[in-house]
């Protein structure tokens, strides 16, 4: 496992594995972490492991398998930061949402996978608004998920949300709420 990196986000310095556990705005990606990361004291600068040691391109990923990404760092796009970005399909993603399971199960639904989707116009079961996005759905149930909503630290009274299951590491901000709604991925 690397304990040092360099980044372009950093030209300056290296960046050094650390684990605090208060939270930190990603350099990279623009997302919430807490945790390990690497940092650069000097700089003020953290980032996700995976946003640090990311490859430049990625030949395909369950978000984008038409063609391979690039990893950009382009200031204005719909993603805010660091992310891949595909031009010729305009598909822009988020480093650690390349890294999402094709398919999930949720504690609240443990009938059916929910699969990682976008497309069709929905309504998140959650929140109750538009999904425009990627979120879990299943198809058969017609239930639909945000991703934000499963993994941004939400209480939503009423769902019986369990906590006690491992994050995995691409849940970078998640320390209770609608994350106990995943059991695991396949």
């Amino acid at each position: 496992k690397q304990t040092t990196v360099r980044h372009f986000t950093d030209p300056k310095h290296p960046l050094h594995l650390i684990t605090i556990s208060n939270e930190f705005l990603c350099s990279g990606c623009r997302e919430l972490g807490s945790g390990t990361r690497f940092r650069c004291e000097a700089c003020d600068v953290d980032l996700h492991e995976f946003c640090a040691t990311c490859p430049a391109t990625i030949q395909s990923s369950v978000l984008h398998t038409e063609h391979t990404l690039t990893l950009v760092n382009h200031q204005p796009d719909p993603v805010e930061g660091l992310h891949y970005s595909c031009p010729p399909c305009a598909v822009e993603v988020h480093p650690l949402c390349t890294q999402l399971p094709l398919h999930a199960r949720l504690s609240q639904h443990p009938e059916h996978l929910m699969k990682l989707q976008t497309g069709k116009l929905a309504t998140c079961s959650i929140c109750w608004t538009s999904c425009t996005s990627w979120r879990h759905s299943c198809e058969a149930c017609f239930i639909d998920i945000h991703l934000e909503c499963i993994y941004r630290d939400v209480s939503t009274p009423g769902l019986g949300v369990e906590t006690a299951f491992p994050r995995p590491f691409w849940a970078w901000k998640i320390t209770s709420g609608v994350y106990g709604l995943y059991l695991f991925h396949q």
